[in-house]
């Protein structure tokens, strides 16, 4: 009866940030208070360092991206698009499945970039990102020999290639379907968008592709730096694989921002490989903490700075 006067957007959110902690105490559990707690008795400061040097660069990079696609449509400062993008990276801290990404198209159309193409800009670069992303990944998961990988390979004959052959069929014609009669003309009129900022920014694309990938490596060793930090000296391939396939579960709204799912996944992955789990917990932890105190300390301080800057014109 307790939340009754609750609105449902914020009741589900509260049941999945419960969820989420619930994911994280149960690891902790698992694994053993006393050994969590171990993992922080013997922290090299200077990692911990580097971690946090890294992600300030990841951030950075991100601002840079974008700024990079909206050039050919308008000219903003590089000091603006930083205010918009770490205050859109803070929304997303909060908002479940990263839906808080999509909120770059509202600031989109505030720098006078029409809504038409504020959504083809913002495409794209969820394209690329989520094409570096399951590359990654999947590369990742391979690494990490996963069961379920390893026995679908050995169950490759016959019938499973034409059962796979004929879901992918139905798939294809599906999404065929609803591209052709339902959505034609949306689908239409954003291809014809989408091409024709492809051909005044083709430049910036491809910088787009070069520059985000940079970003997961960078994100990857955050990750690495971190975990070196906590006694663990992990292969720095797969702990970029890992860290990109671990933060594809962020994307599925099971709980906050894929609080506890994100962690016991990159637990998962690296007990696969031999590495023990409280460490790996207290490590993921630690640059969950870093990762919120750095991207809301940065929208902080270039939200004052911009307020600076008006009080100062006016």
């Amino acid at each position: 009866m307790i939340f009754t006067n609750l609105k449902k957007p914020y009741f589900k959110n509260l049941i999945i940030l419960l969820i989420g902690i619930s994911i994280i105490l149960f690891c902790v559990y698992r694994i053993g208070v006393n050994s969590v707690l171990e993992a922080f008795g013997n922290v090299k400061v200077h990692f911990v360092f580097c971690s946090v040097v890294s992600i300030f660069c990841w951030l950075g990079a991100g601002a840079l991206n974008i700024k990079i696609m909206i050039r050919p449509l308008a000219k903003v400062h590089y000091k603006k698009i930083f205010n918009i993008y770490t205050n859109i990276s803070m929304a997303s801290l909060v908002i479940p499945g990263q839906v808080g990404d999509a909120l770059i198209v509202r600031f989109f159309k505030n720098m006078s970039i029409p809504f038409s193409q504020g959504i083809t800009i913002f495409a794209i670069d969820k394209f690329i990102t989520l094409f570096w992303y399951s590359i990654f990944a999947i590369y990742g998961v391979y690494l990490a020999g996963v069961p379920i990988v390893t026995l679908c390979s050995q169950m490759i004959d016959g019938d499973l290639i034409i059962y796979v052959f004929l879901m992918m069929l139905f798939g294809f014609f599906s999404i065929l379907y609803l591209v052709v009669f339902v959505f034609k003309n949306r689908v239409y009129n954003w291809l014809s968008l989408a091409l024709e900022y492809a051909h005044k920014a083709n430049g910036a694309i491809v910088i787009n592709i070069i520059l985000t990938l940079v970003r997961v490596i960078v994100l990857g060793h955050a990750y690495w730096f971190m975990l070196k930090a906590f006694g663990i000296d992990p292969p720095i391939i797969h702990t970029v694989c890992f860290a990109v396939a671990s933060g594809m579960v962020a994307y599925i709204p099971i709980s906050f921002n894929g609080l506890g799912t994100v962690e016991a996944t990159m637990m998962y992955l690296f007990h696969l490989i031999g590495i023990e789990p409280a460490p790996v917990l207290s490590a993921i932890l630690t640059i969950r903490v870093f990762l919120i105190v750095i991207v809301c300390g940065s929208a902080t301080i270039s939200n004052l700075y911009q307020e600076d800057i008006y009080y100062r014109e006016n």
